[in-house]
């Protein structure tokens, strides 16, 4: 099994962008063992839904540009039993509350009805990065931060002040396959989470104080994991 990987954006992380181009296509007759594999999934779980979502293509961290393209979302849902090279280009974020030795960060629960790592633990919220309208070829940072906002009040059923989102880093997970943009939000009090729903069946904030202990006691996804396990400063 390939490991996650966490590339911290340090200086970068202001200037990050998102510039999409053209989607490449499907090897010849791959579209239609998509579909195939799509239909046997659609049978099993009916809340699997096609829309167009992004995916990453390559990271330059010379200009800080992700450059990615719109892809239906089976390309990737089918994988990995038909390969079609899509990676999702998704956000999560890492919440945080309290000082000192009272910090918190929230941790969720998947639901059984997710594609992946259903019952284990994550960093919450995180998913995909919808495509935009056709004709927009490119994202800012802010519209990053406001795709990870609707995250967290439809994931986690929260409405919190947006006074901090900073980027941290990229997140590589070969396994889903995704890259994710990793935000810190840091709230001054600690909020419970009131959407228990098919994506989230459990939540808990853990202290920082014993995240050593937790990495190796609580089941959390290999991702969450790595980047715990590499962020010093959470």
């Amino acid at each position: 099994m390939i490991a996650c990987q966490v590339l911290p954006l340090g200086a970068n992380a202001g200037r990050l962008r998102v510039e999409i181009i053209e989607s490449p296509a499907l090897a010849p007759g791959l579209e239609a063992a998509v579909q195939e594999r799509w239909t046997q999934m659609l049978t099993g779980n009916p809340r699997l839904f096609d829309g167009r979502t992004l995916s990453f293509h390559c990271f330059d961290e010379r200009t800080a540009v992700i450059t990615a393209c719109v892809n239906p979302y089976r390309f990737l849902a089918v994988q990995p039993q038909v390969r079609t090279g899509v990676t999702q280009l998704g956000v999560t974020g890492l919440l945080t509350c309290g000082q000192g030795a009272e910090r918190c960060v929230l941790l969720a629960r998947r639901g059984r009805d997710t594609r992946l790592y259903s019952g284990r633990w994550e960093l919450a919220p995180s998913g995909g990065v919808d495509a935009p309208p056709v004709g927009v070829c490119q994202l800012t940072l802010d519209d990053l931060r406001e795709h990870l906002r609707r995250e967290v009040e439809e994931e986690l059923g929260l409405t919190i002040p947006w006074l901090d989102a900073s980027a941290l880093a990229l997140c590589h997970d070969p396994a889903a396959p995704s890259v994710d943009v990793v935000f810190r939000i840091h709230i001054s009090g600690k909020v419970n989470p009131t959407a228990l729903n098919w994506e989230y069946d459990g939540f808990r904030w853990l202290p920082v104080r014993d995240l050593s202990h937790a990495l190796t006691t609580i089941d959390l996804i290999e991702p969450s994991c790595a980047l715990l396990g590499s962020l010093e400063d959470l």
